[in-house]
């Protein structure tokens, strides 16, 4: 009798085990999903240095990163992260910001008599401008990173580790995409919401809750993604503006998608 007593127990805690890994893989996927919208974001389910799509925007201080390889940042904490997110911003004092208002390091100043329209950035990262009035044309260089051998930790859009410089290959004018594939993660995510369903009956209710939505969502991504494929729209602004859209109704549904 009490053998049999352990192995239910031993059944029993193998199945929460299970659920338990779904789970975990169900919030990455999701994490994936909410970030599809964000440069330079790498997917949970891909090598560290997988690209992202390049797409032009135009803008000199836009740096995409064209090999693999991370822009260095620090914070006002003074903590040193990495991310090949590459928009960036001038502060007040002419230093090169990424959106958080971390500084790029190393460092780069923009003089305040800046010649406008004068910057550029070539392929291997040296970035110039012209003062003004004498036309002096001032110079810096821009750096990339790979992590060591002792690996990393990622904290969202950023990752930690001990930095190795790298090769810099970096275009002036572009964003990198996130490398998260969208169709794949809706039906990846459907997937472990069917299984958990079977898994784990008392809760099947929520788990078809969060079927639907993700099946709206899915099917409004298709939409948008059919319509763009079918060059149904009179400029790429129709496009931009329905995707825009449907990364604001994503961001509303992401907090009835968490499992808790």
């Amino acid at each position: 009798m009490a053998c049999i007593f352990l192995l239910l127990l031993f059944l029993i805690g193998c199945g929460n085990a299970e659920v338990g890994e779904l789970k975990e893989q169900y919030s990455l996927h999701l994490k994936d999903l909410a970030n599809i919208g964000t440069y330079g974001y790498r997917s949970y389910f891909s090598e560290i240095g997988t690209q992202g799509t390049l797409i032009v925007t135009g803008r000199p201080l836009d740096l995409g990163v064209a090999m693999p390889g991370f822009f260095k940042f620090s914070t006002p904490e003074g903590r040193i992260l990495f991310s090949r997110d590459g928009k960036m911003f001038l502060n007040p004092q002419g230093e090169l910001i990424n959106r958080d208002g971390y500084r790029l390091e190393p460092r780069v100043h923009i003089a305040a008599n800046m010649e406008a329209g004068s910057i550029a950035v070539e392929k291997d990262g040296t970035l110039s401008y012209r003062l003004q009035p004498s036309g002096q044309l001032v110079t810096n260089q821009l750096m990339l990173f790979l992590p060591g051998e002792a690996g990393y930790l990622r904290e969202g859009n950023y990752f930690s580790f001990e930095p190795v410089q790298a090769e810099a290959r970096i275009m002036s004018g572009v964003l990198e995409e996130s490398n998260v594939p969208p169709l794949p993660t809706f039906n990846r995510l459907l997937e472990l919401l069917s299984y958990l369903r079977m898994k784990d009956a008392r809760r099947e209710s929520v788990y078809a809750l969060k079927s639907q939505l993700i099946g709206e969502l899915k099917n409004q991504y298709r939409a948008i993604a059919g319509r763009r494929a079918l060059k149904l729209y009179e400029d790429s602004g129709g496009y931009e503006k329905e995707y825009q859209y449907f990364l604001f109704e994503l961001e509303q549904y992401e907090p009835a998608l968490v499992l808790r």
